[in-house]
């Protein structure tokens, strides 16, 4: 008598409501002005679509497997906020098997340090509270961070509906209600601030400020667009971007 063929389960794919980047495509970029292309193409994908576990995990992993840094311990015991922080680069480094250069650098220049001095930063996660060294008029004053905090968790709770809504409008204004509530809880627990916006009502794009100039191999300036350069007192656009390449 024939075997009965064992039935394979084949997962379904995950619906997202950011389009998921064609991987396999971006994968394949091995210039740098590429690559730099695809860390940009992916980021709203990154942005809604992963969650924060996600993100620490791949800090650790990237951290012991691609960033030559020999700090895997200390990558296991440092805060997961730190993490979290640079947990979309190291993510999309791992998904897309390569990071840009100028990434790379910024990571070595700023994240590596906070690594290596994992052992402080765990002594202090156990202060009671973190004490905010700001005016009042600041616009990120906690006192103000705790009104918007308790509007948005309010409109969470009464829009439940939304989350499984068919109009993907609806689920994506949902989604960033659910984001922006975690992340003003983790400002009030850390002090640190990781959504691109700010406000009562988000009306308020939060922008890098570069406070140190870092350079390429050819003596030219290695610029982010989106970030504001005291030395030419403006914000590095596209625009800014592509007729610098040429």
């Amino acid at each position: 008598m024939p075997r009965a063929k064992k039935a394979s389960f084949t997962p379904k794919k995950k619906k997202t409501l950011t389009p998921e980047p064609a991987w396999g495509r971006l994968q394949r970029f091995v210039t740098e002005e590429t690559r730099n292309s695809a860390w940009l193409e992916c980021e709203d994908y990154v942005h809604y679509e992963i969650t924060d576990k996600e993100l620490i995990h791949s800090a650790r992993r990237w951290i012991e497997l691609q960033s030559g840094w020999d700090l895997t311990e200390e990558a296991r015991i440092i805060p997961t906020s730190f993490l979290l922080a640079y947990g979309k680069n190291c993510w999309k480094a791992r998904k897309l098997e390569y990071m840009p250069e100028k990434v790379y650098e910024t990571l070595e220049r700023e994240f590596k340090p906070i690594l290596e001095r994992a052992h402080e930063f765990r002594a202090k996660s156990s202060d009671p509270e973190v004490v905010f060294d700001m005016s009042d008029e600041n616009p990120i004053h906690p006192k103000k961070v705790k009104e918007w905090y308790k509007k948005w968790k309010d409109f969470l709770a009464s829009s439940k509906n939304l989350e499984e809504s068919k109009d993907p409008k609806l689920r994506m204004e949902y989604q960033i209600a659910k984001t922006y509530v975690y992340n003003l809880a983790m400002y009030l627990r850390t002090g640190q601030w990781f959504d691109t916006h700010y406000g009562e009502n988000r009306e308020f794009k939060m922008m890098t400020v570069c406070k140190a100039l870092s350079y390429n191999r050819d003596g030219t300036v290695n610029r982010t667009v989106g970030t504001f350069y005291p030395d030419i007192g403006a914000v590095w656009t596209k625009e800014d971007e592509k007729h610098a390449n040429r």
